[in-house]
């Protein structure tokens, strides 16, 4: 079964200072990028929006593992350069 980033899922992202947005357009061939949400200002920047979503998936909350699962299946390269920056992602 395909991971599904739903509306649901995006607003509770954004609420926490993060988010997947698309960068379809991305010279990456990244679909999908884990981002700081900017107009929260809760996060600095795209790298600490990483270590957030990380180490929130490391203690077992479901949105930040349902994230990295999404990125795993949907943008396996931004998946891939998260997993390099901050070790094994899987559980």
């Amino acid at each position: 079964m395909t991971t599904q980033w739903t509306p649901d899922d995006v607003e509770a992202a954004l609420a926490r200072g993060w988010g997947i947005f698309d960068a379809s357009d991305s010279e990456n061939d990244t679909p999908y990028q884990l981002q700081a949400h900017n107009e929260a200002g809760l996060i600095r920047t795209d790298d600490d929006a990483w270590i957030l979503v990380v180490n929130n998936a490391r203690a077992g909350e479901p949105l930040e593992r349902k994230a990295l699962t999404f990125l795993k299946e949907h943008s396996p390269n931004e998946y891939k350069f998260i997993s390099k920056i901050h070790g094994d992602l899987e559980d």
